[in-house]
Parts: C-alpha cells; structure tokens; sequence
C-alpha cells in the first residue's frame, strides 16, 4: 500500500518537476581542468525543462560544456550557459530533439563540432558578440532554426555548419565572414538596420518627400505665370 502510495505522488509530482527550471549546482556532473575550472560533462538530473548552469560550481569556475554532455538529452527545451562558458564542445548537445532555445553567455568563443546537430526543434539561439568560430557541423540539420545574428567578432564558419537549415536566415550587417559564407551556400541573408542607420533613412526620406514638394511648387507657380 505504501509503495503504490509512493508511485502515485511520484507520477503527480513528476510532470510539476519537469516544468521546473534547474539551477542546483550538485546535479551537474563535471571534470576538472588543469586550470582549475571546470567542464561540464552532464547533469544527473534530467527531468527539467530549462537549464541555467551555474557559471562557478564548488567554488570553481565552469569554462566549457563537454563533449556529449547532453546528447540526446529529450527533456531539455532551454539552455542559458553563464558569461564564464567559453567553449561549447563536440556534440554537447547534438540531438536534443525538444530543445527550442539556446542562450549563450557574453564571453563564449567557439561552438564546437556538431554541437547542435540534429536539433531539429531549435528556433532561436541568442549570440554573444565574443564569438569567434562556428566549427562544422555545428548546426546540421536544425530543421527550424530562423535566425542567425552573426556578430563583428566571427572569424570562422566551418563545413556544413548550417547545413539543411531549411528555414534560416543569417544577419550579415556586422560579418563579412557571414556574409561570404552565406553567398557562397546560398543562404538568404538579412541587413538589421541599427537605430542610427533607421533615422538616417528616415531624415533622408523626409527631405526628399519636402524636396519633391518644392520642386512640385516652383513647377506650378512657373506654369501659372506662363498661362498669364
């Protein structure tokens, strides 16, 4: 009676916990670098929806996400890595069919091989301006990813990073290296005018409107003084 009890409160509970957002450092599984920082290789916990890793654990600092630390991972929907994440390692989160969000934190360089391959229900992944190398396969085959904010910082984008991305488009305003790759695989590509860049037009569009107006005006006062 007590163990049916049991699985009863653990069935209630199990989907309430799954909804829950996981920030508790002692259920990261981790290495320890030669550093003294810290690799993230997993998470014992696998039921939360959301992942925040804690940018230090035991008082040491978490540089990386590990190779295949989260592969395969189908409870995962959102990733926020800390701003001390500088590398995001092969196949961290490769097939992770339900992750839909990815934010990456400000001083992350280098999105390893297929990092995020397969993921095929990513829509978003909010970028930092300290990245420098997309390496390949780094996306391959994230069927519903819409959007890639490249930022002046990119240096590299590897084989196939975005390969059968059916959906994406790459800003290219601040990366000429964006901008190369993007041509050459014909990804169509998307100019997000800053605000300056916006008011420009707008003032230049403004002036043209009242100089078209002038000219319409002179026109007019020119072919009335003919008439008479």
């Amino acid at each position: 009676m007590k163990k049916l009890l049991l699985c009863l409160i653990l069935l209630i509970c199990l989907p309430i916990f799954a909804g829950c957002e996981l920030q508790d450092e002692s259920y990261y599984e981790y290495d320890i670098n030669e550093d003294g920082t810290l690799t993230i290789l997993g998470v014992s916990e696998t039921y939360s929806k959301k992942l925040t890793i804690p940018g230090t654990i035991d008082g040491k600092t978490v540089t990386a996400i590990g190779k295949y630390a989260f592969y395969r991972n189908d409870y995962i929907r959102e990733i926020v890595l800390p701003d001390s994440v500088l590398i995001i390692e092969e196949c961290a989160f490769a097939d992770c069919q339900y992750l839909n969000t990815v934010v990456l934190g400000k001083n992350c360089k280098t999105i390893g091989l297929q990092a995020f391959e397969g993921c095929g229900s990513l829509t978003e992944i909010k970028l930092c301006d300290s990245l420098e190398t997309v390496d390949d396969l780094a996306f391959n085959q994230c069927l519903h990813l819409k959007e890639f904010n490249a930022p002046a910082s990119l240096k590299r984008i590897g084989i196939g990073a975005f390969d059968h991305c059916e959906q994406l488009i790459i800003n290219i305003e601040h990366s000429e290296v964006a901008k190369e790759y993007a041509t050459d695989h014909g990804i169509p590509t998307e100019f997000v005018a800053s605000d300056g860049y916006l008011a420009l037009k707008i003032v230049l569009g403004v002036s043209l409107v009242l100089l078209a107006i002038g000219v319409i005006g002179f026109l007019f006062k020119k072919r009335k003084k003919n008439i008479h």
